[in-house]
């Protein structure tokens, strides 16, 4: 990999962590014992699952009475909020 190429990958880095900074999922953060900027991104089977049943959780105790397709109106809602 020449040097422009790894320079323009560390710009890159650089302005997805400012972006990212003070929000949450996927994104970029910089970690103190590796010194160096960090990609990661919420992919994951098993966390998506967590999340989707945390909300549904969450949404049953709210008492939010809806029928059909408003329940994901509600759930897009939800993560919106957060």
């Amino acid at each position: 990999m020449s040097y422009y190429r790894k320079q323009e990958d560390k710009h890159r880095l650089n302005k997805l962590y400012n972006k990212t900074k003070n929000g949450y999922g996927a994104g970029a953060y910089y970690d103190d014992r590796k010194d160096r900027l960090i990609r990661y991104s919420c992919h994951d089977k098993n966390w998506k699952a967590r999340c989707r049943r945390t909300t549904r959780r969450r949404l049953k105790k709210m008492e939010f009475h809806c029928s059909g397709c408003t329940y994901k109106k509600f759930y897009e809602y939800w993560w919106q909020i957060l």
